[in-house]
């Protein structure tokens, strides 16, 4: 709700390795529940996996003009 975030917009979700299964679901399910029509995962490599470490996850999504 702060950001005004348009909810027919895919949530982009951007995570590292070792994410576990159940966070994803949870993830999609709470999206959903918030009213996003799509979550598109990105897997992050190289410099956001050093420092973000094992199981990181970040999230971006477009706000409304």
């Amino acid at each position: 709700e702060t950001y005004n975030l348009d909810r027919s917009a895919p949530l982009w979700v951007i995570y590292t390795v070792g994410l576990a299964e159940s966070v994803k679901q949870a993830v999609d399910q709470t999206a959903s529940e918030c009213g996003f029509k799509e979550v598109e995962w990105v897997l992050a490599h190289g410099v956001i996996t050093t420092h973000g470490g094992p199981a990181a996850i970040g999230i971006a999504g477009f706000s409304k003009a």
